[in-house]
């Protein structure tokens, strides 16, 4: 009897999907993927950049941490329950340096965070962080500077930011 063969394209795009490093398999995609053992699955390894390159050219996989936009909706099927799958939207600052960041405030202000010029944030260039985070992070005169992502930039921001070349 042939079964239905899963293809999970994996990338190295933690905290999503961690496959390099002492926290391999750790991350929240790689979780769900562990849920659906027992499949006839296999892993197909895949830079970010070739994702789209691959779907076009006839390549069937499940992405198991893929935002839905409209390009990609032509291209991919997209399950009804993605949100338990997706990052949560946070700043990611060093515990020690929380004081001298945001001071005492209990709930700190991503609004007074990104206008604050005595620290400094970094991000992608190229993606959204969602509406209620995108109103505050394309201020004018915030203090962020972008980068183009590559296939470890989210890794390399945290490396950033564990060095101390970047607040947030």
């Amino acid at each position: 009897e042939d079964k239905f063969e899963m293809v999970w394209g994996l990338t190295h795009l933690p905290p999503g999907l961690i496959s390099k490093g002492e926290q391999a398999g750790a991350g929240f995609a790689n979780k769900m993927i562990k849920m659906h053992e027992g499949y006839n699955a296999k892993d197909f390894e895949i830079p970010a950049s070739r994702i789209m390159i691959e779907a076009k050219s006839g390549k069937n996989f499940c992405l198991p941490a893929i935002f839905k936009k409209p390009a990609r909706e032509e291209i991919f099927y997209f399950s009804k329950i993605p949100a338990y799958l997706s990052a949560s939207r946070g700043v990611v600052i060093r515990k020690d340096q929380r004081k001298r960041i945001f001071g005492d405030e209990k709930t700190p202000s991503l609004e007074k965070l990104v206008m604050n010029k005595k620290v400094n944030g970094i991000l992608a260039t190229v993606r959204s962080y969602g509406k209620g985070f995108d109103k505050y992070l394309n201020m004018e005169g915030a203090n962020i500077e972008r980068r183009a992502p590559s296939n470890d930039h989210a890794e390399g921001l945290f490396v950033m930011v564990e060095a101390g070349r970047v607040d947030y």
